[in-house]
């Protein structure tokens, strides 16, 4: 799932990874292997999360829609969130911000692989509801995957800034925003995570995910379980997460469904 819900800051790079293996680890990374074709896929998540902010506390639940196309070592993927957010009792329900993802693999070596992606978040949710940010968030980022015999590994690095600067923030006292997937003015973003095969077509691992604001704003780490499977064309997951640093949420789940055409 992408940064938090819909991608602010976390492009699904730091979830699993693939095996070279005859028995292959389901992952994330559809469309970053570098094969020939052109791939359709269509994607479905749910997620049901609980919050204590500084000046807020609740709980929210989210349908995510996405859509991707793959071709070789490059991909497009659209992400579309609405929630339905509890806010100090108060009740708001409405979109997310759309979060559009351009993937490239650059390197694509045997079991070793990496990339560099551009994630646009266009503000499409309430801010004022804390559904959106309120403007658009500029995210660049790399990443890399290494597909060990018994255990996937993935890790990336990247960039958060909102057109606008701090002012465009400021309305939202200059800290982590919105509610249901919280991030800084600018910050720097990581995610790492680890896949172990449990058996053909299922796996399981961890993975951790945060950031830390440049100049003014708050850090955050979140880390968590997650388990894929795959029966042909579907890819599944299920991750499992407690907000361990900034109060990006308390705790979190979500189960994402991904159809390859």
């Amino acid at each position: 799932m992408g940064h938090g819900d819909a991608g602010h800051g976390d492009a699904g790079h730091g979830d699993v990874g693939h095996s070279e293996t005859r028995c292959a680890v389901p992952g994330a990374h559809r469309g970053h292997a570098g094969a020939h074709g052109l791939k359709l896929a269509a994607s479905l998540g749910i997620v049901v999360a609980d919050y204590d902010a500084t000046l807020y506390s609740g709980d929210y639940q989210g349908t995510i829609v996405g859509a991707s196309l793959a071709f070789g070592r490059f991909a497009l993927e659209v992400k579309v969130p609405a929630y339905r957010l509890s806010e100090n009792g108060r009740e708001v329900r409405g979109l997310g911000d759309v979060m559009v993802h351009g993937h490239a693999t650059v390197l694509h070596r045997g079991r070793r692989s990496a990339g560099v992606m551009m994630m646009i978040g266009a503000p499409t949710g309430s801010a004022r509801d804390g559904l959106g940010m309120g403007h658009t968030m500029l995210m660049p980022e790399v990443w890399a995957a290494w597909a060990l015999p018994s255990v996937s590994l993935t890790g990336s690095l990247g960039y958060g800034h909102a057109l606008g600067g701090a002012a465009a923030h400021a309305s939202h006292g200059g800290g982590m925003w919105p509610l249901v997937d919280p991030m800084n003015a600018r910050e720097v973003t990581y995610a790492a995570g680890a896949v172990a095969p449990l058996a053909c077509g299922l796996a399981a691992g961890a993975r951790l995910r945060g950031a830390a604001p440049i100049g003014s704003g708050d850090a955050r780490l979140a880390g968590g379980a997650v388990i894929v499977w795959r029966v042909g064309q579907l890819d599944t997951s299920f991750a499992l997460e407690r907000g361990l640093v900034g109060d990006p949420f308390g705790s979190r789940g979500a189960l994402e469904a991904a159809w390859t055409f």
